[in-house]
């Protein structure tokens, strides 16, 4: 069947975090390719924007930008729902605005007024934006009010930087007399999990390893791994069918059996 006209799909989660893992962009794909389908759109391409608050104007979000750009006239922008566009009510109207002067509109797959311009529907997707933005400032209120009471009580409240991970490793070094960095805690703390017979794929989970390879560099201390190399000479048949070992090793030079 006929697709009814093209999609750019737009995605964003507002933390690096929240990018990293996955949790959230996978949600929204998922959204915006059923409604494709259900619209019968041609899901051309996806356009995803990892770590990227909605609070920000448009000229300082380049992937939103691009994906307006690659627009044309009659497609659409899908989104799994209107805040992803952002949480600042006159933001989303500039770029609602931007995308209608390329010929094309924004479609949620959540609906929210989106599936025309009559007036009932303006008005679903104004109040839409204008609930996310007080969502968003509430979260922001909630958050202040959180830091000045760990302020209060005399906890830490700035983030955790590199440079204070190194510190407070350096420290806990120093005070057990011995010689350690972050580099040598984490080397450490996979040798012992893969030393008492963790999975690989968890070590990896834990280290925080990109590359399945890096992990493996550990696994040699296993003992799962060292039982099972050692099996193998527990198994008769590996030789089966392959002759007497001697017998092949005449024909390869020559020499007889005494």
């Amino acid at each position: 069947m006929k697709p009814n006209g093209r999609a750019i799909g737009y995605l964003r989660v507002s933390t690096d975090q929240q990018a990293e893992s996955g949790l959230g962009l996978k949600a929204q794909e998922a959204a915006i390719r059923s409604a494709a389908s259900r619209l019968r759109l041609d899901l051309i391409r996806v356009f995803i924007d990892g770590g990227m608050s909605g609070k920000l104007a448009i000229e300082h979000r380049p992937v939103l930008l691009e994906a307006v750009g690659a627009l044309r006239r009659g497609d659409m922008l899908l989104v799994a729902k209107r805040d992803r566009l952002g949480r600042d009510v006159i933001a989303v109207a500039m770029i609602e605005r931007l995308i209608a002067k390329r010929g094309a509109r924004v479609v949620s797959a959540a609906g929210e007024g989106t599936e025309n311009d009559d007036p009932s529907a303006m008005l679903m997707r104004r109040l839409i934006d204008s609930f996310a933005e007080y969502e968003r400032l509430i979260i922001s209120a909630r958050t202040r009010a959180a830091l000045a009471a760990k302020r209060k009580r005399g906890e830490r409240t700035s983030p955790l930087t590199q440079k204070i991970v190194q510190t407070i490793v350096k420290r806990a070094a120093n005070k057990a007399g011995v010689r350690a960095g972050v580099h040598i805690l984490r080397h450490t703390f996979c040798s012992h999990l893969a030393m008492r017979g963790a999975a690989a794929r968890a070590i990896q989970e834990l280290a925080g390893h990109k590359d399945l390879l890096t992990t493996q560099r550990y696994m040699h201390l296993s003992p799962a791994a060292i039982e099972s190399a050692v099996s193998l000479l527990d198994v008769p048949s590996v030789l089966s069918g392959r002759g007497d070992i001697l017998e092949t090793v005449e024909r390869e030079t020559g020499k007889s059996r005494v």
